[in-house]
């Protein structure tokens, strides 16, 4: 029987982390793969860290509850493991009296979705405790917050580790292919096989999708919305987060403090074809006007690039949002085992796979696919606990998950088995959450290198 990883993680970003962290402290094995060089580097990093109250979202939609639910989750998790956040609370405002009706409708979608604090206040209200402001009413927020979004994934990584749970970087997955008894995948020049594979890559994972389904065309069309955001010098002149009505697939260019105190600026909504994160500094003058219309004293001199991201979408312009999008294997179908193999034979040039009468996968017949014995397994968990080390004092905030790391590596070679499980499951998450670039070839097989260390590491029982 090959020897199989149990679940792998697609995306490193926060959705796949904290995915992770839930998934290993249930009991299980999981390794989480990313392409880039670093966790979170895209649309994880690339916002406004912004901790949203639930207001915007159709009635009993994935997005309105999971919103709600996930709004208290997040809160009680930041103040239980010191994660720095700041429920600061947000105005979304009426600059006109023709916007004052759709104000009313976001208050009564927002009861529904049981957003319960949501209170409408008059343009005096609005002035008193937001005398930068200029509106004619506005909703009070005060369930909205920021989090700092590094230190949130930061946490999730250590506790993912500390169920003996692995993060490798540098490793592209490519080439999904789905088997009767499992879903081998590829990392550079490498396959591996799971049993689980859960697709969070955000940006990726449209692509990623599309490479496992038979026939692809199940797979959703990705549009891509770039948003720029400008720094805004000097003191904040907000003590609250500042919104305009939502507008053109996005909820307007808004104002957002950090928690340091600085103002920032954005995201517009350019739609794009590819991933690009230069900044257009000629933008300025549509943020510049914008702005104006709830900060009438805007100093634009004071207004600075900052940085820009990328959100992923399943709608494009002028077309209403859908929900989020959560498949499973019944959404995917039934998996023929023996067009599989073809498919298999014919993609790779190789070995098909040849099963035992009880289902179990022999090994293919390459001769580096053999299984070692138990000192081989050693040595191999000794080097990716000094991996895992050498990244970990990379980070002095991650110390503790390096120890758990490492104490996982002891007990691998203490207990050397093999993962095996019957059932295979393929698992999709929303693309709107983390993304990836493509990595250099060479990163690549120094991922797949890691990925074959940690296979094996993750064969031993607690």
């Amino acid at each position: 029987m090959t020897d199989k990883l149990d679940c792998v993680v697609v995306g490193a970003g926060v959705v796949g982390l904290a995915i992770a962290r839930s998934v290993a402290r249930s009991g299980r094995q999981v390794v989480v793969l990313d392409a880039e060089s670093q966790i979170g580097t895209h649309s994880s990093s690339r916002n406004s860290e912004v901790i949203h109250a639930g207001i915007y979202y159709p009635e009993k939609s994935l997005k309105a509850r999971l919103c709600v639910r996930g709004r208290d989750m997040l809160y009680r998790y930041c103040a239980t493991h010191g994660i720095a956040h700041q429920r600061i609370g947000k105005l979304i405002v009426a600059t006109g009296e023709a916007e004052l009706p759709k104000l009313d409708a976001l208050r009564q979608q927002a009861a529904l979705n049981g957003v319960d604090d949501l209170q409408f206040i008059t343009a005096e209200e609005a002035r008193k405790i937001e005398p930068n402001v200029e509106s004619v009413g506005a909703l009070l927020s005060p369930s909205t917050g920021i989090v700092d979004s590094h230190a949130l994934m930061t946490a999730l990584q250590a506790e993912l580790e500390e169920s003996d749970g692995v993060v490798v970087l540098n490793s592209r997955v490519s080439n999904v292919n789905p088997f009767e008894d499992g879903i081998e995948f590829q990392v550079g020049d490498e396959r591996f096989e799971c049993v689980t594979l859960i697709n969070s890559a955000g940006l990726g994972a449209v692509e990623l999708m599309s490479s496992a389904l038979r026939p692809a065309d199940n797979a959703p069309t990705m549009h891509l919305a770039k948003g720029h955001y400008f720094s805004y010098q000097g003191k904040s002149p907000f003590g609250h987060l500042i919104y305009p009505l939502p507008s053109g697939g996005g909820l307007g260019i808004h104002a957002t403090n950090d928690l340091a105190g600085v103002a920032r600026f954005g995201p517009d909504v350019i739609w794009v074809d590819s991933l690009d994160y230069e900044f257009d500094e000629s933008r300025k003058a549509d943020f510049v006007a914008a702005i104006k219309n709830y900060f009438p004293d805007l100093d634009a001199d004071r207004l600075i690039p900052g940085y820009t991201g990328i959100r992923p979408k399943l709608h494009g312009p002028d077309e209403p949002a859908p929900d989020f999008l959560i498949q499973g294997e019944r959404d995917h179908g039934e998996i023929d085992a023996a067009a599989a193999d073809r498919e298999c034979t014919d993609r790779h040039g190789g070995h098909p796979r040849q099963h035992h009468a009880d289902g179990d996968r022999q090994q293919p017949v390459d001769a580096e696919h053999r299984n070692g014995d138990a000192a081989a397994i050693g040595r191999i968990a000794d080097r990716a606990a000094v991996i895992i080390a050498m990244r970990q004092r990379r980070d002095p905030r991650r110390q503790g998950g390096a120890r758990a790391a490492r104490g996982a590596a002891g007990r691998a070679r203490l207990r050397p088995r093999i993962v095996a499980a019957p059932a295979r499951r393929i698992v999709g998450v929303p693309a709107h959450a983390e993304g990836r670039r493509v990595g250099a070839a060479d990163d690549d097989r120094a991922g797949a290198a890691q990925i074959g260390d940690h296979r094996r590491i993750l064969g031993g029982d607690d």
